[in-house]
């Protein structure tokens, strides 16, 4: 079954789920009336450019401004490659056990034919980042009642949504296939942040940066019209106010000169002037100077947007010593509330509405550690710190370094000499001639031979 069949199905059978509803009054229904206001969801907003009618939409910008590449790319492929495991609630604790093997996680890691986890992330997570929202619809090989088999990618730019005023979205309108097909929300699992009008369609933060957008395309258009058309001349031939010139004469003589140095490849060639001629060069005033450097404006003000450091896109010039580990952990802190954000929606919208997951309570969990590690020395140093000082048991230190486990299971820590108790925990410290620091002699102030002078 293909993607586009799956997708076909799903609908048909949210079609189904719709008109139950409708017909037992339940959901948005008004007396079996018409769903009272559509909202339109906003999808693939135009950016105006300078010039007329130059337009430009979210994709587009983050395809050909590199900035905007840059945080988008750097962002959604440390999200998508990040382990999301799959754990269960241990009763009347707050503790999470891994578990494998589940049909919960058969699906995020399976969504579809000859897809995985990277790719279901990255139908919700990419145009989360671009567009502000990320949806995909639920499908049952079952059919309705049965647990969700796959996950389907909508196409934002071809999503609508029905609500009445201020409430939720109570029905949505995909318009993928050609036709406008009706899916319940309930079949649905949507990755946004709320707006800040309330409602539910998160907001895109290129909306933020259409005037970040408008200046850098200015920026890069009049560089590159700069040197492709040679539009501004990097000097004149001057004649003598005696000199008798044709007009033929004139322009023999200027095309000379665009022949001999327009263009990025004639650059600072040698002029070889005659006849009295004064040469008179030219440069870039202080307000086109200025232009360029907008784009680190813009730089600036896409971070900004994307919350995200500097120097987790560029390094300093300047290395500084501890800088890299505060700019890896401050990526890892910015990526947190993305991840958080997901775990919730699929809680509240994967796994609760279905009743065999929810009993077994089942919670999905992102591993962001792999971030902020360091070479795999300081690893293995951190490794034999935290087993020599009883911190963790052997396997545990070894596992953090990727080595293979050598101690039978449930082996316990090291305990050091020095903070070992004996009876605490089974195991006793070995004969030695040395007080014990807990003996009352060991209290004692010794005393101090003395001697004296005759």
């Amino acid at each position: 079954m293909t993607i586009l069949s799956a997708l076909s199905t799903a609908l048909d059978a949210a079609d189904r789920a719709i008109a139950t509803r409708r017909a037992a009054g339940a959901g948005g229904n008004r007396a079996g009336g018409p769903w009272p206001l559509t909202v339109p969801v906003p999808h693939d907003q135009p950016v105006q450019l300078s010039g007329e009618n130059r337009l430009i939409t979210y994709a587009d910008s983050v395809a050909t401004i590199p900035v905007i590449f840059g945080v988008w790319s750097k962002i959604l492929r440390a999200l998508t490659t990040t382990e999301l495991g799959v754990y269960r609630t241990l009763p009347g604790t707050d503790k999470l056990e891994r578990v494998h093997g589940t049909n919960l996680e058969e699906l995020l890691h399976k969504p579809g034919p000859r897809k995985g986890l990277v790719d279901l992330l990255q139908w919700w997570f990419n145009p989360y980042l671009v567009e502000g929202n990320g949806i995909t619809a639920k499908f049952r090989e079952g059919g309705p009642g049965t647990l969700p088999t796959n996950l389907i990618p909508l196409d934002w730019r071809y999503m609508s949504a029905l609500a009445v005023p201020g409430g939720p979205v109570e029905q949505w309108i995909s318009y993928q296939i050609g036709e406008p097909r009706a899916i319940d929300p309930t079949e649905v699992v949507h990755l946004a942040w709320c707006s800040p009008n309330g409602s539910e369609i998160g907001p895109s933060p290129l909306r933020a940066l259409g005037t970040s957008i408008k200046l850098d395309d200015a920026a890069q258009r009049y560089q590159s019209a700069s040197f492709d058309n040679g539009s501004r001349p990097s000097g004149a031939m001057v004649l003598p106010k005696d000199a008798a010139t044709s007009p033929d004469e004139r322009a023999e003589m200027r095309e000379e000169v665009k022949k001999l140095h327009q263009g990025v490849d004639n650059a600072f060639r040698l002029a070889v002037l005659f006849g009295g001629i004064e040469w008179r060069p030219m440069s870039f005033s202080a307000v086109e100077a200025e232009l360029m450097g907008t784009r680190d404006v813009v730089r600036d003000e896409v971070m900004i947007a994307y919350d995200m450091r500097r120097g987790a896109l560029i390094e300093p010039k300047t290395p500084v010593k501890g800088l890299l580990d505060d700019v890896l952990r401050d990526f890892e802190r910015s990526l947190t509330v993305h991840t958080t954000l997901l775990q919730n929606v699929i809680q509240r919208q994967l796994i609760d509405p279905e009743p065999e997951w929810a009993s077994e309570r089942y919670v999905t969990r992102f591993d962001l550690s792999r971030l902020v590690r360091g070479t795999y020395r300081q690893e293995l140093e951190s490794a034999t710190y935290s087993y020599v000082n009883g911190l963790t048991a052997r396997d545990e230190s070894r596992d953090r370094v990727d080595l293979p486990a050598v101690d039978p299971p449930g082996t316990k820590p090291l305990v050091p000499h020095a903070q070992l108790q004996p009876g605490r925990d089974g195991r006793t410290l070995p004969p030695s001639d040395e007080t014990d620091p807990s003996s009352p002699a060991a209290d004692a102030v010794p005393s101090v031979p003395t001697s004296s002078t005759q």
